[in-house]
């Protein structure tokens, strides 16, 4: 009895604290109506203050500002001209996508009462389809597992494709969100898309076949990309590139930033994926990312903000991205989604802008999804990657012929098709 009045008090005060809180409101948005507020998407609402910093900083020291791309109206760019601008999808797309679709492996989002009751069951919906990817990622691509080991010493999992003669490697950061943390096979696609480079994915400590709990991933999990830089350069002597994905981008930046100040092994070149400027703004969008309509809800509150992201983040909201940039001179290239409900485009301009190293480009696309880009436009998107790798020197003129001549043969073209991807010089 003394329990069950115990749970019954512990429901009602969490109802009672819903329904007298006031959901968060985004200041951007006040002062509009109702309706212009429930069908406004942050990534295309556009502060002005924005846009005179950027040109009063920027425009006159040279930088990509006045160009103007052909999209639905985003007032950043009519300032500010992406590098590469992806605005439909291409035959060679499509033709990629046919080989890559087997592979593609996401955590499926559960309703309440599903997720609730495999929490309680401890069951896992998705090791079904994961298994296969893993099974295929081996048998057809050549992946082997391998495990890594921390300084701190944590067992991370990860899954390496080596290339004969590849030019350079490439190690995978995924992102993170607690029980929708995706592990190392998510970025298995990967490996028929850049077929030619050696690719390294890992699952984070505490998930999948890591070592660790849930509760030990904080803001030293940085040491997990760390061991996995240590092992591409124990492994062979080309360039090393690290791609991460939303709060994983995040982690790599903290990951280079300590390996910068401890005179520990770097990458050669960063790519980050919808990397927002600093993780804190993520907070108030995180009922955007619910997967479900309970989570929603609760997310919509700040007191259920600051308790359970809290608990869920910990340490990670005191990430600012853009401060580590500043502080990263290495070749550098961004990648973001115009419509993306977490990380808005303008956020990522001001990371581009701020970025030091003269080699930095930046993509939008007009489609996919958050870190999703690849699932739409996979070859434009690995073009983009290729002139990157170029532009960085991290590949010569005749490697770099050699990569895209294998992309066009996988994509079933001759020569690069008339792209509608916008390139500024």
């Amino acid at each position: 009895m003394t329990m069950k009045r115990s749970l019954f008090i512990s429901t009602f005060a969490v109802l009672t604290l819903l329904s007298i809180a006031s959901p968060s409101v985004n200041p951007q948005l006040s002062g509009k109506t109702e309706q212009q507020t429930e069908s406004d998407d942050d990534s295309l609402t556009f502060d002005a203050n924005l846009l005179d910093y950027l040109v009063d900083r920027y425009c006159s020291k040279g930088s990509p500002c006045f160009g103007s791309v052909p999209v639905e109206h985003d007032p950043i760019l009519d300032v500010f001209s992406p590098t590469y601008h992806f605005t439909q999808q291409l035959d060679a797309d499509r033709a990629l996508l046919a080989k890559m679709r087997p592979l593609f492996f996401e955590k499926r989002d559960q309703g309440f009462l599903e997720s609730t009751a495999n929490a309680l069951l401890g069951r896992d919906p998705d090791d079904g389809r994961k298994g296969q990817v893993y099974k295929r990622a081996i048998q057809e691509y050549g992946g082997r597992e391998v495990m890594l080991l921390t300084e701190d010493d944590f067992r991370i999992s990860s899954l390496y494709f080596k290339r004969d003669n590849a030019p350079l490697n490439i190690i995978f950061v995924a992102g993170y969100f607690r029980g929708n943390t995706p592990t190392k096979e998510w970025a298995a696609p990967f490996a028929p898309l850049l077929s030619d480079c050696n690719i390294l994915t890992f699952d984070w400590r505490g998930y999948a076949e890591s070592s660790g709990t849930p509760s030990e991933f904080t803001g030293d999990a940085y040491k997990d990309i760390q061991a996995a830089i240590d092992f591409i350069r124990a492994d062979n002597d080309k360039p090393v590139v690290v791609i991460g994905f939303c709060l994983g981008a995040a982690i790599a930046l903290r990951a280079i930033c300590e390996a910068q100040t401890n005179g520990k092994n770097l990458p050669d070149a960063i790519v980050l994926n919808s990397v927002p400027t600093h993780v804190e703004h993520m907070r108030e969008r995180a009922s955007r990312a619910a997967p479900n309509w309970v989570l929603k809800y609760v997310f919509s509150y700040r007191i259920m903000q600051n308790y359970v992201l809290e608990r869920m983040m910990g340490d990670l909201f005191e990430l600012s991205p853009i401060e580590m940039i500043r502080t990263i001179n290495l070749p550098i290239h961004f990648e973001y989604y115009h419509y993306d409900k977490m990380i808005p485009f303008r956020e990522g301009v001001e990371n581009f802008l701020e970025a030091p190293h003269q080699t930095k480009s930046i993509m939008l696309s007009e489609l996919g999804g958050h870190v999703r880009t690849h699932s739409k436009v996979p070859y434009q998107y690995a073009t983009a990657l290729y002139a990157f790798f170029h532009n960085a020197d991290l590949v010569d003129d005749e490697q770099h012929q050699m990569l895209q001549a294998s992309l066009d043969e996988h994509a079933g073209v001759s020569k690069t098709p008339q792209s509608t991807s916008e390139a500024t010089e």
